[in-house]
């Protein structure tokens, strides 16, 4: 009758296919009138496109976004996807930590190709690293899903975030010149932290004098 189911392959790769059909004159009516009346090709029509995508998506990087080392309660990651992808939700990321604990992710956002994850660090100190774990849940927009057909095929790991929240403080300033002293100008001390710090100078110190006047700081 008046129409046809035309069936194609779309062969391989990714971008447009569109039917069109080409007048040769070999399509007629029922009394043997042309397909666009006499003459070759002004029977001619475009159809409509498909767009073909068969990639599937993938990670391209999981990346932070905060200061790092971090004290925060919070910090961000920017994931970022080879192409558009939806689906993506809290449940598709685990954590690798050390010395870190309860760490959880709070939100997800974004949309086409990227997402920002903002991550509450727990509590402790130690690394704190966004993995993305595969579970089929994100497909790009032709339902390809992530990695392709299979859990696990699409995962990846983050960047680390290092989380120190505990604060320094000063474990012992203990004299190591001779004491009792009677001789030279100057003795020293030894301030030892309870971890690495920096800002030290002159103006963090003070004296506790009986007898003696004058003390001063010559050098750190």
């Amino acid at each position: 009758g008046a129409t046809r189911t035309v069936t194609v392959n779309t062969g391989s790769g990714d971008g447009t296919l569109q039917l069109d059909l080409t007048d040769n004159n070999t399509i007629v009516d029922y009394t043997i009138n042309p397909l666009g009346g006499a003459g070759a090709g002004n029977g001619n029509f475009a159809g409509q496109v498909y767009t073909l995508d068969k990639t599937v998506p993938t990670v391209v990087s999981i990346t932070r976004t905060s200061a790092n080392p971090s004290k925060a309660g919070s910090v961000n990651y920017l994931v970022t996807f080879s192409e558009p992808v939806y689906g993506v939700d809290a449940s598709d990321f685990t954590f690798t930590l050390s010395g870190v604990t309860g760490a959880t992710v709070t939100s997800v956002g974004g949309s086409g190709a990227t997402r920002t994850v903002t991550v509450n660090t727990g509590s402790g100190d130690g690394t704190l690293q966004l993995d993305l774990t595969d579970n089929n849940t994100i497909v790009d927009y032709t339902l390809n899903p992530l990695g392709g057909v299979g859990v696990g095929n699409g995962n990846f790991t983050g960047q680390a975030y290092t989380v120190d929240k505990t604060v320094p403080t000063v474990a012992s300033i203990i004299a190591i010149s001779a004491n009792p002293t009677t001789s030279g100008t100057n003795v020293s001390y030894a301030v030892i932290f309870s971890e690495p710090v920096y800002g030290v100078d002159a103006a963090d110190f003070t004296f506790t004098l009986s007898g003696v006047t004058g003390a001063t700081i010559t050098s750190i």
